[in-house]
């Protein structure tokens, strides 16, 4: 489809848009009560062709470009959509009740486009197979023209815009998010690679792209901390492209003690998939601290990370934690577990030494009696266990 239809100036009529009489209308409701967007899209593009600008036709037509083309669109629907608002309001019909028209229409269109994009992640068949290929930089695109778009529509709808914008807020975390997943370090020339390694580690906030801390900082809007709990898996995964493994352990082992109590639901799985496939990478390299975490330079910057995050990004990781000091442990009978003490012996009334019931507690059997055991202290040297008398 040829979305250059809807780019620069669009030509005002006097009685813009497409009369609801009008049979061609009526053919593209019908397929898209029949869910054939892509066809109903194709004949609203024919539509669009003869410089009938109705902002329902819009619609059907942008939605059908979206199932044809993908997420690889989405950046350019959008533009689309700013250039119909902010340049060619004029243009855009049905002329009655247009705003109420055009935020009717474009409920829909942002309602179907979350419902869809949500469908395939589920679904997580060939199309989404397909989306993890997107480009980063188209991703952030699309973020990017849907924050545009959002003072766009606040500027042209006013207190109309705000059905569309929650929408549209939905969207854009969505982007942030799956930004994370199709996020890929650019590669550098292996000639220059000695070169550059240094000035990455003096400039550690440039590893990580600003579309990157954006998506941490907006992930869930109106929860704190959600919002909080995305800056520590972004700093985690910052702190380990930099080989800082005893920092990245520290906020590791918070961001589990989180998880131990939070359960997310379904469309966050994207956020949390990076940094547990992370995670699991460098499992060696994060379990050497494990023994750490009762020294003193642990838990100060334990501190410093929970008090002041970006100073504790930034720290070079130059602490030498130390293993604490362990006393050695009592000598542990193989069956007890226990220090092996001396049985306390009690002299009777003929002057004979027999152990306690404690002792002959442990010299017991396994099935109850100590017989055994009496019959070897009581032998009188003759091969006999008769008593004494």
């Amino acid at each position: 489809m040829n979305l250059d239809l809807l780019s620069g100036t669009l030509e005002i009529k006097e009685n813009p848009g497409l009369d609801t009489f009008d049979p061609r209308f009526a053919d593209i409701m019908a397929l898209v009560e029949a869910a054939d967007y892509t066809g109903a899209g194709e004949q609203s593009e024919l539509v669009l062709q003869e410089q009938i600008y109705d902002i329902r036709i819009i619609s059907y037509f942008l939605y059908g470009e979206f199932i044809q083309s993908g997420l690889t669109s989405l950046d350019t629907i959008l533009d689309r959509l700013i250039n119909v608002l902010d340049e060619n309001l004029e243009a855009i019909g049905p002329a009655k009740k247009r705003e109420k028209g055009i935020a009717n229409s474009l409920k829909w269109l942002f309602a179907q486009l979350l419902k869809k994009i949500e469908y395939e992640e589920k679904k997580n068949a060939d199309i989404w197979q397909s989306w993890l290929n997107t480009s980063h930089e188209t991703v952030e695109q699309a973020s990017e023209k849907c924050q545009k778009f959002q003072k766009v529509l606040g500027r042209t709808l006013e207190d109309l815009s705000g059905p569309i914008t929650e929408t549209l807020n939905k969207l854009k975390n969505w982007l942030d998010q799956f930004y994370q997943m199709v996020y890929k370090e650019p590669q550098a020339e292996p000639e220059v690679v000695e070169e550059t390694v240094e000035e990455v580690v003096e400039q550690p906030t440039q590893t990580v792209s600003a579309a990157a801390q954006q998506s941490a900082s907006a992930s869930v809007p109106g929860s704190f901390h959600m919002e909080q709990l995305s800056i520590k898996l972004m700093t985690f995964q910052m702190l380990l492209k930099q080989q800082k493994y005893r920092l990245a352990a520290i906020v590791g082992d918070n961001i589990n003690q989180l998880l131990v109590s939070f359960n997310p639901n379904e469309h966050l799985t994207t956020l949390f998939s990076p940094y547990l496939q992370t995670y699991a990478k460098h499992a060696n390299e994060l379990a050497v601290s494990e023994d750490l975490k009762n020294t003193l330079e642990w838990q100060c910057l334990k501190e410093l990370y929970q008090t002041d995050l970006e100073a504790f990004k930034n720290l070079k990781e130059n602490i030498e934690l130390q293993t604490p000091f362990t006393p050695p442990q009592p000598a542990m009978s193989p069956t007890m577990q226990a220090p092996i003490a001396a049985a306390p012996q009690v002299q009777d009334d003929w002057g004979d030494t027999s152990v306690t019931n404690e002792q002959n507690d442990a010299n017991d059997d396994g099935w109850g009696s100590t017989e055994d055991n009496q019959q070897s202290n009581q032998d009188d040297g003759w091969g006999s266990n008769d008593d004494v008398w």
